[in-house]
C-alpha cells in the first residue's frame, strides 16, 4: 500500500507539472511587421498575431522593423524592436523582479479590449466599462464637445488634455476661448481642426485649478457651444496620489507602451479627458503601430467620441 501511494503522488506530482509547463509565459499586446512565431513542436512557423498566448518552448521570429510588445502573466511588459529570432524562454531574464500589481491590471484592462476573439474577456470587459458618451449632441447651429459634462466641471489630473468638439464644417476656422471664473479670458486659439490640446503647466493657465472652455465658429456668430468648466486636479488632493506613484514606478523607462497604461489608468478611474489624451499620445507617437489605432478606436468608440 504504502508503495502504491508513493506511486500515487508521483503520478500527481507529474500530472502537475505537465499542467503547469503548458502555462502560457506572455501574450503579445502589439505587433508591427511580418513577425512569425514558432510554436514548440510545430514544423513551421505562422504568422505572429496579437493577443497570442506564447508558452516556455516558443520562438518568436521578428523582422526588420519590427515592433512587438509583450505582456508577461505578472504584468510587466517588454518590447522587441531589433529583427533576429528570440527565445520566449529566455526573454524571462527581460522582466523586471519587482512585482506588478498596478501595471498587471491596466495591460490586463488593455489585453481584454484588443482580445475581442476571447469571448470571455471580451464580456467582462465591456460590463466593467462606464462608457459616458457625449453629454450633448451637437446641432445645426451648435457645437458641442465630446466628453465633456455642461453641467458640471470636468476633472483633469494629467498636466496636457485633449479637447474634442462636433458640429460645424470641415473647413471652418474654430475658436477656443478660455476664462477664470471671473469670464476673463486668459488664452485663446484658433485652429481648422476639432480639437486642440490644453497645457495646464503653460504660464496662462497654471495659476488656475477652475477654467471655462467655449468654442465658437470664427465665420457664424450662431455657431458656438455653451461653456464647459474643466477642474484641475492635485493627485495629493485626491486618493490616486498612491496609486500614481506606485504606476509611474513599475513603468520601464521609454517603452512605448506606458501611454496605454496611463490611458487605462484613467479611464478605469472615469477621467476620460486624460484618457482620450494618452491614447492619442500613444497613436501620434507610433503611428506606424496599427494596434496602438485599434486600441484608440474601440476607447472612442465605447464613449461615444464620434467617427473621426
Amino acid at each position: 500500500m504504502k508503495y502504491l501511494a508513493i506511486v500515487f503522488l508521483l503520478m500527481s506530482g507529474l500530472s502537475v507539472n505537465e499542467v503547469l509547463a503548458q502555462d502560457y509565459l506572455f501574450r503579445v499586446l502589439a505587433n508591427k511587421g511580418a513577425n512569425e512565431v514558432k510554436k514548440a513542436g510545430e514544423p513551421e512557423s505562422a504568422k505572429l498575431k496579437t493577443g497570442s498566448k506564447l508558452y516556455s518552448g516558443d520562438q518568436i521570429i521578428a523582422t526588420n522593423g519590427a515592433y512587438i510588445g509583450l505582456v508577461h502573466q505578472s504584468g510587466k511588459t517588454i518590447e522587441l524592436k531589433a529583427a533576429g529570432t528570440y527565445k520566449v524562454s529566455d526573454l524571462l531574464g527581460k522582466v523586471n523582479n519587482r512585482t506588478a500589481s498596478v501595471t498587471g491590471r491596466y495591460m490586463n484592462f488593455v489585453m481584454n479590449k484588443i482580445n475581442e476573439g476571447d469571448e470571455d474577456l471580451n464580456r467582462n470587459y465591456r460590463r466593467n466599462m462606464h462608457a459616458t458618451g457625449a453629454v450633448e449632441r451637437a446641432t445645426k447651429e451648435q457645437l458641442s464637445m465630446v466628453m465633456m459634462d455642461a453641467t458640471a466641471p470636468n476633472k483633469v489630473l494629467g498636466d496636457k488634455a485633449i479637447i474634442r468638439w462636433e458640429g460645424g464644417e470641415d473647413n471652418d476656422t474654430y475658436i477656443v476661448t478660455v476664462k477664470d471664473l471671473f469670464s476673463d479670458v486668459i488664452y485663446e486659439v484658433e485652429t481648422n481642426d476639432r480639437k486642440i490640446e490644453l497645457d495646464f503647466t503653460s504660464e496662462q493657465l497654471k495659476s488656475y485649478s477652475l477654467l471655462v472652455v467655449g468654442v465658437r465658429s470664427a465665420t457664424s456668430e450662431k455657431m458656438k457651444s455653451v461653456d464647459y468648466g474643466i477642474q484641475k486636479l492635485n493627485a495629493s488632493e485626491t486618493t490616486l496620489e498612491a496609486s500614481i506613484e506606485e504606476l509611474k514606478q513599475q513603468l520601464t523607462e521609454g517603452s512605448y507602451l506606458n501611454n496605454l497604461v496611463y490611458a487605462s489608468f484613467y479611464e478605469e478611474e472615469n477621467l476620460y479627458l486624460d484618457a482620450l489624451t494618452s491614447y492619442e499620445a500613444a497613436v501620434n507617437e507610433n503611428p506606424e503601430i496599427e494596434d496602438f489605432k485599434t486600441i484608440y478606436k474601440q476607447f472612442v468608440e465605447e464613449n461615444d467620441l464620434g467617427s473621426d
